[in-house]
């Protein structure tokens, strides 16, 4: 069995590593990653994971062609209005959207002569992909920039393999409440300024509030935030649930008893 080289610090370090010239946000908010690789972005339903990606995606086509994979939307009308709505028509010519193409059918695609470097892959729970098939589409294109699209289970991606994903990804973004977190911003960027648009830092408590609802919510049960409300069947017992209980004591939900 012939051994791969061997190199010395100096070597790395002196390797050319292609990277996206980032400005603005983008650089605040990610830096100058490379131009392969891969990224996760994950998120739950309703807080603003499409529009970031739409945003995202035009602007790598800055940079790159992209190829948008739409697994799991299709091209249906929620995806034409979120096009429409973030004027992707001005990069017509450096984005193409594929119509729930399978990952093989993509792979065919991939090995074309000038296909696109950039690959965005909405949803991965709609990919079907296994960690080793992940695994093994990665290693067979190098030189692509893969995107990951995720579904959410509390503040990671949803399901085992995605999580395997997020620590094999080289960057990580989280988003909820309509803005985005990247593993790569340091908070020491922002000082006791507002968090730049494409990246914030969740203080502990709001986290485990939205930990709590996410878990909540799982078992069935209605929540109002807003009037910071929990609604259980008449003779409940309230304290024999963990998540409303905490609820109650932490952040002062009360609870509406119903009669089903």
């Amino acid at each position: 069995m012939k051994l791969k080289r061997a190199y010395s610090p100096k070597e790395v370090l002196n390797m050319k590593i292609p990277c996206y010239e980032f400005t603005g946000q983008w650089l605040v908010s990610i830096g100058r990653p490379a131009k392969s690789g891969v990224w996760i972005i994950w998120g739950s339903s309703g807080n603003g994971k499409s529009s970031f990606v739409m945003q995202l995606a035009k602007y790598l086509c800055a940079f790159d062609k992209v190829i948008y994979d739409s697994l799991e939307e299709s091209t249906g009308l929620s995806l034409q209005m979120s096009l429409k709505r973030h004027r992707m028509e001005e990069v017509r010519k450096r984005l193409l959207i594929l119509d729930r193409e399978p990952i093989d059918q993509l792979e065919e695609r991939l090995k074309r002569r000038g296909s696109p470097r950039v690959v965005i892959i909405d949803s991965f729970q709609y990919s079907g992909l296994s960690y080793p098939a992940y695994k093994e589409l990665k290693e067979r294109h190098p030189k692509k920039l893969f995107v990951f699209i995720s579904h959410a289970e509390g503040m990671h991606p949803a399901g085992r393999t995605a999580r395997k994903v997020e620590y094999d990804a080289d960057v990580k973004i989280m988003v909820s409440g309509f803005k985005a977190w990247s593993n790569r911003a340091s908070p020491t960027q922002y000082g006791r300024k507002a968090p730049p648009k494409h990246g914030w830092k969740m203080d502990k408590k709001r986290m485990r509030r939205k930990n709590l609802l996410y878990r909540l919510r799982k078992k069935g049960v209605k929540v109002n935030t807003r009037e910071r409300c929990v609604y259980l069947p008449y003779g409940s017992e309230p304290d024999n649930i963990a998540q409303v209980r905490r609820l109650r004591r932490e952040y002062d939900f009360v609870v509406q008893f119903e009669i089903v």
